[in-house]
């Protein structure tokens, strides 16, 4: 469905929820750069705006059913599985590939173009 502005845009449902879930992941990437091992409020913030974006996401999913196919599924499966698993090997690791997550975010954003 091509917009003809940013009103357009963000006029449709399933963008503007892309579009929070995008920033609050943006959030949690900074979040996630700053955290101290000794600061549990951090960690917490942290994994809650995780669980936000999860939740967001799904969301996004619900409001776009119709027109959803595997690779807005897919791109779930790597928020669910890849990013939390590679925390535990890597935290370098796991910064790249969350913000390989935030790209992934934008992709899914420019296919309601």
């Amino acid at each position: 469905m091509p917009s003809a502005s940013l009103s357009d845009l963000f006029s449709l449902p399933a963008f503007s929820c892309l579009f929070l879930v995008f920033l609050i992941a943006l959030v949690n990437v900074f979040v996630g750069i700053n955290v101290h091992p000794q600061n549990k409020q951090q960690k917490h913030l942290h994994r809650y705006l995780y669980y936000a974006v999860l939740a967001g996401y799904l969301i996004f999913l619900g409001i776009n059913y119709s027109q959803s196919n595997w690779v807005e599924y897919a791109v779930l499966f790597y928020f669910l599985t890849v990013v939390p698993l590679v925390k535990g090997i890597n935290v370098t690791l796991h910064a790249i590939l969350s913000s390989i997550g935030l790209v992934m975010l934008v992709v899914m954003a420019l296919r309601l173009f």
